[in-house]
């Protein structure tokens, strides 16, 4: 059986001045680790992964990573020309076999994944297409069903005129009639060629195509706060399904990583936090929730810090506060550094980009973004 995991070749900027989007540890193992590792479990046994948008780093991102071995075929899109020529790619190494799809920058549960795989497998459908439900369908594509089928996908309706809270969840089941499809597009008015677009004209001519209701937890993290959803996400995951036992990470009471063998005396921890390799904390700091400090961090004493992800070589002075927020490498915080308020539902703290410097006693308004 063969396998695709596969980006959508957009770009989120400035955020891709940290990490491309499907490498960011989120719960300290990112997105594409997470999914290769479920893929392992599932018994996959050939894995194809098309990269463009800073394609060498997440080739040498995956290439470096303690997801077990798995067969790996990277193909370069070297024009960024949508998600349906992006699939196209795959026409020869797929041949006449069905196939998964997963857009490397979506979160799905490890159940929701292998249901997707069973109900493929089943031979009841041609294709089968994952829905989540959502509360802002208007900036998704919605589908409209009818038992089960799908029978059509409306792009980013005008707000209160989508059909439904369904949205496609960026996780498929094609056999391989979907090239025919998509061979014959003609690009949209954002000229690209739409994978959405090839999955509706299967529908149109008859092809049984079917609809698979997610139950789990769901994100597109194509924005920072959803990022920050997504992180929480996997961390809820990598515990329930006992993930870190195949990348053989140390784990303690909600603790993962190999820095959590340190000793942290007078620190407050609550998990789940990842702690990497040579991360200092100071004395009367607090750490947690869903945080990541990922690796050669320096925590000054009575610092606070929850729902954020620290990536590489950054000094966080005394007493800072750091919440709902992205920090990048080589980043300098300064003493008592915070927020002006607290994020609402849906608004993250700060993103920073590298090297960025944050002087004392700065007041940082909730989204704010330093590339």
């Amino acid at each position: 059986m063969s396998l695709l995991a596969a980006g959508k070749g957009k770009r989120l900027r400035p955020l891709t001045y940290l990490y491309p989007k499907p490498t960011i540890p989120l719960a300290g193992i990112s997105l594409l680790e997470y999914y290769l590792l479920l893929l392992s479990r599932l018994g996959v046994d050939e894995i194809k992964i098309v990269v463009g948008h800073l394609s060498n780093k997440i080739v040498r991102h995956v290439k470096s990573s303690k997801v077990p071995s798995l067969r790996l075929d990277f193909i370069n899109q070297s024009e960024q020309l949508g998600t349906g020529h992006a699939v196209s790619l795959l026409r020869e190494s797929v041949g006449e076999e069905s196939f998964l799809l997963i857009y490397s920058d979506v979160f799905i549960r490890a159940e929701d994944l292998k249901r997707l795989l069973q109900t493929g497998l089943s031979s009841e459908f041609d294709h089968v297409v994952a829905v989540a439900r959502v509360d802002e369908p208007w900036k998704f594509g919605v589908v409209l069903e009818e038992s089960g089928l799908l029978k059509g996908i409306i792009e980013k309706p005008p707000k209160g005129t989508e059909p439904s809270n369904k949205v496609i969840a960026g996780a498929f089941y094609f056999n391989s009639s979907i090239f025919s499809y998509i061979e014959e597009l003609s690009k949209s008015p954002r000229g690209e060629y739409e994978l959405t677009d090839a999955i509706q004209e299967a529908a149109r001519r008859g092809e049984r195509v079917g609809v698979l209701d997610l139950r789990g937890g769901w994100t597109d993290a194509g924005t920072f706060s959803n990022l920050l959803e997504a992180s929480q996400l996997l961390f809820q995951e990598l515990a329930s399904e006992k993930l870190y036992l195949d990348l053989k990470l140390p784990y303690r009471e909600g603790m993962f990583g190999p820095g959590i063998r340190e000793l942290y005396p007078e620190v407050s921890m609550e998990g789940p936090v990842f702690i990497g390799e040579n991360v200092k904390i100071g004395r009367g700091s607090i750490i947690g929730p869903y945080t990541v400090l990922y690796r050669d961090i320096v925590i000054e004493e009575g610092s606070r810090i929850s729902n954020s992800i620290i990536l590489r070589e950054v000094s966080v002075k005394r007493g800072s506060i750091i919440e709902g927020s992205i920090i990048g490498d080589r980043c300098y915080i300064g003493k008592e550094v915070r927020l002006k308020r607290k994020p609402k539902k849906g608004e993250f703290g700060m993103v920073l980009g590298k090297a960025v410097h944050i002087d004392d006693f700065t007041e940082v308004s909730p989204g704010t973004v330093w590339a």
